[in-house]
């Protein structure tokens, strides 16, 4: 028996699982992929909002804000890319001028710190690549940008070093309630528990309704994104975004914490798992971005990606316990700016299991998580490690410089992997020019090698992506 089933192991769920496992109990995830952060938390902008946007005395702005200030130390502690860049809002004509305006009201109302209105010589100062003609922004000191799916597998990692149990490859298809317990299923296995918290993002609403839990409404929104090659990231210092207008918000624009470029995204209307890329997506994308920077050469395109956002549409969090069946936490409608608050939202289910069970902090909890990232290295500190472990004098990905004792680290990790984009998350092996071109088979012979597995049950992502279908020829 556990004591609560997380269902979903997005950035939301990793957050939660981290925060209640610092506290006796028995906790388990469950996670329908084979891999955490395979929804939204790894197909995002990447960005810590400031929380200016968001409507005032809303459940989204409130934890925005938290979450902006909570996020640094959770970074600090797991070893997690966070860079805080600070973003800009910028505007042309006199409707931007009013609609800047309003933004930093909220901003001020919402507590957010460091945001101020500047003229067009502080923002070019700021932005000397933009195209001319833009003569205002509002400027948010403390925004950044982040690893979104590096900070999601961190909170996991270090949630089962201490206790929690993670259960990949368990699509949830019913939950029965009991007296005073649930048991959840995948058809074959069988969980009982006594607190169930349902974290699975896009696929919320399908959960709920096992329990014929769910009283409120979702849209899909799609969002086609570009990123560039390293050599576009040195034309924009800050997150850039459009003055929003009656259609919408426009792209962004924003350097990505290992140096690339991040263009987008759209939003479109979609359904819950589609992911696919549109030749017109991406001309809406080509269209936006030549008004704001000349400079940003698309062709340096390295990969399209889409992901699928959820939102609720009473256009807030919904963070609650359920009305009908007691223990049994809904978290649902997290769409921007989720990964902001994700961990203020970790502390707010908290409050609310403890409202009905009482928790006992444990007296010791491991907070600490480092991560040997071989190309951050001084040269005397490579050679230093290389003696100590000759696998990482082998450079694997040359595109990102990654070495094979990163590679054998990241399968020594808490959680089991089987693919090369699990490796990719963890290590950037195959994130640079070539995309896994060239390091994509050493990653799969050294992930078989490690896993003592057949070469062709390695997938290239989500579990039936395989690579290999069969043996064409034996060697001679």
């Amino acid at each position: 028996m556990f004591d609560v089933v997380i269902i979903g192991s997005g950035v939301v769920g990793a957050s939660i699982a981290y925060e209640l496992s610092k506290y006796k109990l028995n906790i388990c995830v469950v996670e329908k992929e084979n891999d955490v952060s395979l929804g939204a938390s790894r197909a995002n902008s990447g960005i810590i909002h400031g929380g200016y946007d968001c409507v005032e005395n809303s459940l989204m702005a409130k934890l925005n804000v938290e979450g902006n200030i909570l996020v640094h130390q959770i970074c600090k502690d797991l070893d997690v890319p966070l860079k805080n860049i600070g973003s800009l809002v910028i505007g042309k004509n006199d409707e931007d001028k009013q609609v800047i305006n309003d933004l930093y009201n909220r901003g001020i109302n919402n507590n957010v710190k460091g945001i101020k209105i500047i003229d067009s010589k502080q923002l070019y100062q700021l932005e000397p690549n933009l195209n001319e003609g833009f003569t205002c922004a509002l400027y948010c000191e403390s925004a950044s940008i982040i690893s979104p799916w590096e900070l999601c597998i961190a909170q996991i990692e270090c949630a089962i070093n201490n206790g929690c149990k993670l259960n990949l490859n368990y699509e949830v298809t019913e939950i029965v309630a009991h007296n005073n317990y649930y048991t959840v299923s995948n058809g074959e296995n069988s969980i009982d528990t006594k607190m169930i918290i349902n974290a699975s993002g896009a696929g919320s609403i399908k959960i709920d309704e096992l329990l014929d839990e769910c009283d409120y409404q979702c849209k899909y929104v799609k969002g086609e994104y570009y990123l560039l090659d390293k050599n576009q990231s040195s034309i924009v210092n800050h997150v850039i975004f459009q003055t929003p207008n009656k259609n919408g918000k426009g792209i962004l624009i924003t350097p990505t914490v290992h140096n690339n470029l991040l263009v987008g995204p759209t939003a479109t209307n979609t359904t819950s798992d589609d992911t696919s890329v549109s030749s017109d997506g991406l001309q809406i994308i080509a269209k936006q971005v030549n008004n704001i920077y000349k400079d940003i050469n698309l062709r340096e395109n390295i990969r399209n990606f889409a992901g699928v956002r959820v939102r609720s549409l009473k256009k807030d969090f919904i963070i609650k316990e359920s009305t009908k069946n007691k223990n049994y936490f809904i978290v649902a409608g997290i769409a921007s700016p989720g990964l902001s608050a994700s961990v203020a939202i970790a502390k707010k289910v908290v409050e609310l299991v403890s409202v009905n069970n009482q928790l006992q902090q444990k007296e010791t909890f491991i907070n600490t998580r480092k991560v040997i990232r071989f190309n951050e290295l001084s040269e005397n500190e490579k050679i230093d490690l290389i003696n100590k472990d000759k696998n990482y004098g082998r450079i694997v990905c040359r595109c990102e410089n990654i070495s094979e004792g990163e590679i054998i680290n990241a399968l020594n990790g808490p959680i089991s992997i089987s693919s090369i984009d699990a490796i990719k998350r963890r290590c950037n092996t195959g994130m640079g020019r070539c995309q896994g071109g060239f390091c994509g088979v050493k990653v799969m012979e050294i992930i078989a090698k490690h896993q003592n597995i057949a070469i062709e049950n390695i997938t290239a992502d989500k579990k039936g992506s395989y690579i290999i279908s069969n043996v064409t020829k034996k060697g001679v």
